[in-house]
């Protein structure tokens, strides 16, 4: 019975490392006119003063005109893109140009390192109707602050001219160069794509209306370098209202490969990354109380134990297939790099 068990883990494992889709219910839940925001951060310091609101839009923390004007966005209709796995679906964030300053919110993915050093895409559905023919401002972004202080790989609007706009991809600030006209009130699909080395750098492109394949293309709409030490894990998700810009955005998934990005079938279903088990170095973090066993990828067992939800270890490094089971019951599995 024990074999028959882990053979099925090893499955899921497989599914999982093939599949890699990482998020794709950032719009879930909400209804047409509510509000997006579900919590507000009063600091950007990221430590037990101020805690992390994991999965959920938040006000960022930082202070001031540029980040905190205007009201909660609402939510609106969904957006749609034919081929697109995320077409129609849940709905879309209502992004409306304010009078005057900005309102930065943040999409809290994580505390620790779970989103480190790798490749990761996020795709996206865009619908802008105005931006400023004179100063450029980014719209979307990821972050390495889960309050909203580290902002990286900037998605930048810039008007052309009533008909038209270009985007592209800025690093710490909004970008100096851009792709191809783009027409207003038409839905575009985005993809970032970033690659980070843990340290913060790393490289940033921007791909627009890519063919719906398995397949990355080999020529991009942007490019950017992501400079500084910010950006080494992937903490947050930043979308930034601004006076220049008036857009909807919807249709979010994260992923670490091109075609989960793109919701494309490879024969294998997809199963997302357990959000209930996180990793930070040799400590396993879970939502809750409960057991946990690790195994190799072997299907070895090397450790058995009871947590209270934090529980610090000294595996050597490696790669390894985790279980968890809280005290309810309910079982999540994942693979983890121990580092």
């Amino acid at each position: 019975m024990k074999k028959v068990i882990l053979l099925a883990m090893a499955v899921s494992f497989v599914c999982f490392t093939n599949a890699q889709l990482i998020k794709r219910d950032f719009l879930s839940g909400y209804i047409v006119n509510s509000t997006l925001e579900k919590g507000a951060y009063g600091s950007t310091t990221q430590d037990a003063a101020t805690p992390i609101m994991i999965n959920q839009w938040n006000l960022a923390g930082k202070t001031g005109n540029n980040d905190q004007s205007g009201g909660n966005p609402k939510v609106v209709d969904p957006l749609y893109y034919t081929g697109y796995a995320e077409s129609g679906s849940d709905v879309a964030i209502d992004m409306l140009k304010l009078s005057t300053g900005g309102r930065t919110s943040i999409y809290s993915l994580d505390n620790a390192s779970l989103f480190g050093e790798g490749t990761y895409y996020l795709a996206v559905m865009l619908n802008l109707t105005s931006a400023s023919l004179t100063s450029a401002a980014d719209f979307i972004s990821f972050d390495g602050n889960y309050t909203g202080n580290a902002q990286r790989s900037r998605i930048t609007a810039k008007g052309v001219d009533e008909t038209t706009y270009v985007l592209g991809m800025g690093d710490s600030g909004v970008a100096t160069t851009f792709g191809t006209a783009l027409y207003y009130t038409q839905t575009y699909l985005a993809v970032i794509k970033v690659t980070i080395d843990g340290t913060g750098a790393g490289t940033s492109w921007l791909y627009i209306n890519p063919e719906i394949s398995a397949t990355e293309p080999s020529t991009y709409y942007s490019t950017s370098a992501i400079s500084g030490t910010a950006l080494k894990s992937l903490r947050g998700l930043v979308i930034r209202q601004r006076s220049t810009i008036a857009a909807q955005i919807g249709g979010f998934r994260l992923a670490s490969s091109w075609a989960s990005a793109l919701g494309i079938s490879t024969g294998i279903n997809d199963i997302n990354l357990n959000n209930s088990i996180k990793i930070s170095y040799k400590t396993i973090i879970t939502e809750n109380a409960g057991n946990i066993r690790i195994y190799s990828l072997a299907g070895s067992e090397v450790l058995n134990v009871a947590t209270e939800g934090r529980l610090d270890t000294n595996l050597p490094k490696g790669m390894y297939l985790i279980k968890f089971v809280d005290k309810s019951g309910k079982t999540s599995t994942t693979k983890a790099n121990i580092n």
